[in-house]
């Protein structure tokens, strides 16, 4: 998986395959909700996976923006990561969601904010 640490999800859909249709905002916040909003409003997406680790909170927002005509869907992150083909982590935790290994090679996520430093 190619990495890079931005603000927005901008990276992510700059070095995305223009045919790429699936999206992954992982977090279940703010940020997740205007990622999914902002990346939409860019690339043609069929489906946005929100992937949380707590599901329901997932599906809570994805219903939420499907009230807004935008194609997302709630699931577990193990779940989103294997599905998409662009991944954007939207989320404040300190503490790992995604670790080397998870989810197919060649998927690119972007991080909003690298906190490896601060620990």
């Amino acid at each position: 998986m190619l990495r890079a640490v931005d603000p927005s999800p901008r990276p992510a859909l700059d070095l995305a395959p223009r045919s790429a249709r699936t999206l992954a905002v992982l977090g279940t916040g703010p940020q997740a909700r205007e990622h999914v909003r902002y990346a939409c409003l860019v690339h043609e997406f069929d489906e946005v996976l929100i992937g949380g680790r707590d599901e329901a909170k997932a599906a809570a927002i994805a219903d939420d923006l499907v009230r807004e005509g935008l194609p997302a869907r709630g699931t577990t992150i193990p779940a989103a990561l294997a599905a998409a083909e662009v991944v954007c982590a939207a989320t404040s935790t300190v503490d790992p969601i995604v670790r080397p290994g998870d989810g197919p090679a060649g998927r690119h996520a972007t991080t909003p904010g690298d906190r490896t430093t601060a620990r």
